[in-house]
């Protein structure tokens, strides 16, 4: 199990990213008559959710995207960027392959295909429109590698589930048909006053215990600010070959700025807790640091850094101005750009510009 600086990393600022980065929990409702299935309590499905029954997962992805926002990638911004910056609004089909050795997802946009590949050591991502790849040696992910390399894609469920249990009332709401497989629907209500997350949907597969789908409402919402659904899949072994890249004649195959090639080449920092960003910019080899904690937690990254370029360029764009930087509030996330930093939380845009005000130097 992760501790609590895993628990810190995935509150839903940075949690939101990586259900987009990792597609790794979906599922896509069908019509007809509900399933019936055995009754089973919310407690009886959340220790479900910690036996996984298959030894991998392959299928097809819908991404759904409503933020508000007016992004659009940035031309120059590393391809990781631009995958971050384009997912978080519109319709992306995405292709998936799942399993202890690694994480494989193809992003099929019409104008630009996005490949992103993780194995027990590298993330890269590769767009096909500019033959560029990034690569990411995990050390440098300071723990958001374990989400890629998880035995179960939908390993993030699991572990917000046990690392937010205190301040999140879980509920069952009924059954459902997902991907044409029978599923049990779970309701996480957060009872942080501070978050902007009103509830998330998780729908469980009734027979292997994988999540097969996750919405994410704003408070106040009837619609989902982001959803991941599986139109297909299927569970079976997935070959080790699956996880492996090589970068193509070319692509140039860049590391983010500050970052190496080779996995350990530079020491990751050291494991703790911070309630402020330690410097006015942090370095873009850096991990993420943190303001706050539990659902409301903001998570601080280098504004270079290659995940956060896109979407600091954009916040820049389109923000407004306040004291100590630039912001862009929407229903469920806010944004700012400060001293060089990327600043994202699922918070209100006023619990935004009190953090700027202490993560300021």
């Amino acid at each position: 199990m992760v501790g609590g600086r895993f628990a810190r990393m995935i509150a839903p600022a940075a949690a939101v990213s990586v259900v987009i980065a990792g597609v790794s929990a979906a599922a896509h409702h069908t019509g007809g008559a509900l399933p019936e299935l055995p009754t089973r309590t919310a407690s009886q499905l959340v220790a479900a959710l910690a036996e996984p029954r298959v030894p991998g997962i392959s299928g097809t992805v819908e991404i759904t995207a409503d933020f508000g926002l007016p992004f659009v990638p940035p031309l120059g911004v590393q391809p990781a960027g631009q995958v971050v910056t384009k997912l978080l609004s519109g319709t992306h089909t995405v292709r998936v392959w799942a399993s202890s050795k690694g994480f494989r997802a193809q992003i099929l946009d019409q104008l630009d295909e996005t490949e992103i590949v993780a194995n027990t050591t590298t993330l890269w991502v590769y767009s096909y429109s500019g033959n560029s790849v990034t690569h990411f040696p995990l050390t440098r992910l300071h723990g958001l590698g374990e989400l890629f390399t998880s035995t179960q894609p939908d390993a993030f469920t699991r572990r917000l589930l046990s690392t937010l249990a205190s301040t999140t009332s879980v509920q069952t709401a009924g059954t459902t048909s997902v991907a044409g497989r029978a599923a049990y629907v779970l309701t996480l209500t957060p009872t942080d006053a501070n978050t902007s997350v009103g509830h998330i949907e998780v729908d469980l597969d009734a027979a292997t215990q994988v999540v097969l789908r996750v919405a994410i409402f704003p408070k106040d919402s009837a619609n989902p600010a982001l959803t991941t659904a599986f139109r297909s899949v299927s569970f079976g072994p997935v070959a080790s070959s699956r996880f492996a890249f090589t970068p193509p004649p070319g692509s140039g195959g860049t590391s983010p700025p500050g970052a190496s090639a080779e996995p350990g080449a530079v020491p990751p920092r050291p494991q703790q807790e911070r309630s402020t960003p330690s410097s006015s910019a942090l370095s873009a080899h850096h991990g993420p640091e943190f303001l706050g904690n539990g659902w409301s937690t903001i998570t601080v990254l280098a504004a270079t850094s290659g995940i956060a370029e896109g979407i600091a360029s954009a916040v820049s764009y389109y923000g407004e101005p306040v004291p100590g930087g630039v912001l862009l509030a929407t229903p469920l996330l806010s944004f700012a750009v400060a001293d060089g930093n990327l600043y994202v939380g699922a918070v209100t845009s006023s619990a935004m510009r009190a953090a700027l005000k202490v993560g300021r130097p």
